[in-house]
């Protein structure tokens, strides 16, 4: 059975959403975008769109404890063009001024402290931005440990600072190499995990989880899943709840669904075309996957995961539906509200640069509108009403390897392994690369060569693509089943003391062993060599001689 509790399992199930995304907590919708800082002309296809927040950024810089006057001023313009608008702020410097050290982390805190005395209205702030990425925290080598220090003290200091404030924490990015590029999200998440436990904490470190499910590509369907890969999107909410559950169950730590804690996707959006019409306004070349606007959306009411999204309309209203309906989660922010003229940049807003509207524009009302009034249905969503279901299967055990020769396979088996939240299959890796799946313990691999090792493991996955890890590998080398060659050239020359024979060796894959000799359909003897004396020839006879190879096996 799974490592989690009954009674966990069961409170997690009476806070889900059964059909609709309805909530006594209000699903935030909102922007990502500092436009309405630089332009109030920006605030009203906002408020028309049915926004409720905006997130603005501000940049920090090594030693800045309070705010410099131009960014106080830019930011009280932002907060003050948008009375309307829940303001979430996000804190965060360039890649080489992460605060690393004690004295940076209490200069970083105090300046988004300062941030909330003279903004008031400001009461969510993100701490930092996407740190498991070297363009924005470098270097990665011990960057969660450094990470999750500098929560410790913004979080103290600006519960301090302004009671009540939201803390988001992590903001990281969908994806990650586990290399000096940038760490892969649940990894990043386990080891601040880790540095939380040794920390000896014994209180919150966030208040609210902040993540950026960006998809593979702007044409991937939200709700596809990224099973036995480092990605966590839209569709992996599972992933990232294993990984919360890993990094800090049994601590004075909750996670979402327990103390109030809750997960916003703070980034999220879908790249478009640009069509001629609309080209004066950008500049550069795209370097990326884009979507039309509005194509018409979809003819099949429940398309594949892996089918491509046909347009940014369809990609908006089913991102946004799926996250209204995901456990636990409260907010989405879309990526820009406006287009970045920079093509190489972000084409992701809901208006051109030049702030005119995208076809789409409707369509975010509308899935706007619906998120915010908990008016989603769930139990339509394309790709499903999401699973509760978080915790893998447990490992299967026994696994077991056995060579067949004819036909030359591999057949494997094992215990099953225990799932308390729905049936079970199987993934069998062969050398560490997915082979096949199976709904039982047992599965043949026909697609093998012989005379070859190979290791195997076994993992299970339930409903809800949790998949729990593997079993011990088990290594097995298949039989030999490649014949040697024919040997070639046999002659044979008569003497006084009878026939004797010669020919070209043969050939193997593993080694000839020796030769069987027959005369006239009759074994007559064996040799290491290729040649053979048959001293017992009749004579004066017509005799006919065969020889063949063989091997070890």
């Amino acid at each position: 059975m799974k490592v989690a509790s009954l009674a966990a399992v069961l409170a997690i199930l009476v806070l889900v959403p059964a059909a609709h995304s309805g909530s006594a907590a209000p699903f935030v919708v909102g922007l990502a975008d500092l436009l309405p800082e630089q332009n109030a002309a920006a605030v009203a296809p906002a408020v028309e769109l049915g926004a409720t927040a905006f997130r603005y950024t501000l940049q920090w810089a090594p030693g800045e404890r309070a705010l410099t006057p131009s960014d106080a001023s830019s930011l009280h313009s932002g907060v003050g063009a948008a009375p309307s608008m829940r303001i979430v702020l996000s804190v965060y410097g360039t890649t080489s001024t992460a605060p690393v050290d004690a004295a940076a982390r209490s200069d970083y805190c105090a300046f988004v402290a300062d941030a909330l005395r003279l903004e008031p209205r400001i009461r969510d702030v993100v701490i930092w931005n996407e740190p498991n990425k070297a363009q924005f925290w470098s270097p990665q080598a011990n960057a969660p440990a450094a990470y999750e220090a500098l929560l410790a003290t913004c979080h103290d200091t600006l519960h301090a600072a302004a009671p009540g404030v939201n803390v988001l924490a992590l903001a990281l990015s969908h994806d990650g190499n586990d290399d000096a590029r940038g760490t892969s999200p649940g990894a990043f998440i386990r080891a601040v995990g880790d540095a939380y436990r040794a920390s000896g904490r014994a209180s919150r470190i966030l208040d609210t989880v902040a993540f950026h499910p960006y998809p593979v590509s702007s044409l991937e369907r939200p709700w596809a899943r990224h099973v036995a890969s480092k990605t966590i999107a839209e569709g992996d909410w599972n992933k990232l709840m294993f990984n919360l559950w890993l990094a800090f169950s049994g601590t004075a730590q909750p996670i979402p669904g327990d103390g109030g804690v809750t997960i916003w996707y703070t980034e999220l959006g879908f790249q478009t075309t640009i069509p001629p019409a609309k080209a004066a306004f950008y500049s550069g070349t795209e370097n990326v996957a884009t979507l039309p606007e509005d194509a018409g959306g979809d003819a099949d009411p429940h398309p594949a995961a892996t089918s491509p999204a046909p347009d940014q309309a369809t990609q908006v209203q089913d991102a946004i539906a799926l996250a209204a309906c995901q456990p636990f989660v409260r907010g989405v922010f879309n990526f820009l509200l406006a287009d970045e003229p920079l093509l190489a940049g972000w084409q992701s807003g809901a208006l051109y640069a030049d702030l005119t509207k995208k076809a789409s524009f409707a369509t975010f009302q509308q899935a706007f509108g619906a998120a915010s009034a908990g008016t989603v249905d769930c139990s339509a969503l394309k790709g499903g009403p999401p699973s509760p279901d978080y915790l893998p299967p447990t490992a299967p055990t026994a696994l077991a390897a056995t060579p067949t020769t004819t036909p030359l396979a591999v057949v494997l088996s094992w215990t099953a392994a225990d799932d308390d939240q729905s049936a079970i299959s199987y993934r069998i890796f062969r050398d560490s690369a997915p082979i096949g799946t199976s709904s039982t313990t047992t599965w043949t691999d026909t697609g093998v060569v012989d005379n070859h090792p190979y290791a195997y493991t076994v993992r299970a996955i339930d409903a809800a693509s949790n998949l729990g890890p593997a079993s011990a590998p088990v290594t097995v080398t298949t039989p030999d089943a490649t014949p040697p060659t024919a040997p070639s050239a046999l002659a044979a020359s008569v003497g006084a003391t009878g026939v004797s024979l010669q020919w070209q060796p043969a050939t193997d894959n593993v080694a000839v062993t020796g030769y069987d000799v027959s005369r006239d359909g009759v074994a007559i003897g064996t040799t290491a060599t290729a040649s053979f004396a048959d001293a017992a020839a009749p004579p004066g006879t017509t005799l006919t001689y065969a020889v063949v190879a063989r091997d070890g096996a």
